[in-house]
């Protein structure tokens, strides 16, 4: 399975730019970019979806999610809320699933941006693709989806 770190490795090299062209091209540092390779960072939601766009990918493809690389306004929100309504969820039950306070949580519902491992995890929680909680694509389900538990 390929991570994050990796994914974007691989990205970068195959246009041969240097994390110091990345970086500035993505209005980020060097180090910021050698962290994310590294796996010691993690970029926000924003930076996660300039990077699939920099790289013309979807963002499942850049977490690792899925082989399929096609890319794709931000209802997160929404989306959230229909799918925990689809499954007679309430936000606490949700919130303890993804590693959230109640309260944070219901932020997200709210309209609050999440984090990128939050993204993450409740993608993975309700194994919908992560382009799809974006509206960057109407196809909820992860293409060649990895195996539930094996996360980047």
């Amino acid at each position: 399975m390929t991570t994050f770190a990796e994914r974007l490795k691989q990205l970068r090299g195959g246009q041969n730019l240097s994390q110091d062209a990345l970086g500035k091209a993505m209005g980020i540092s060097r180090y910021a970019v050698y962290t994310y390779e590294n796996g010691k960072a993690f970029p926000t939601v924003e930076g996660l979806l300039s990077l699939a766009e920099y790289f013309d990918v979807s963002t499942d493809y850049l977490l690792g999610r899925t082989e399929v690389q096609e890319g794709g306004s931000f209802m997160f929100s929404e989306r959230i809320r229909l799918l925990r309504e689809e499954q007679h969820l309430t936000q606490a039950d949700v919130a303890r699933a993804v590693g959230l306070s109640t309260r944070g949580y219901q932020d997200l519902e709210l309209g609050s941006t999440p984090r990128g491992d939050t993204l993450l995890a409740i993608g993975n929680f309700y194994q919908v693709s992560l382009d799809w909680l974006m509206e960057r694509t109407d196809v909820r389900e992860v293409a060649h989806s990895i195996p539930k538990g094996d996360t980047p």
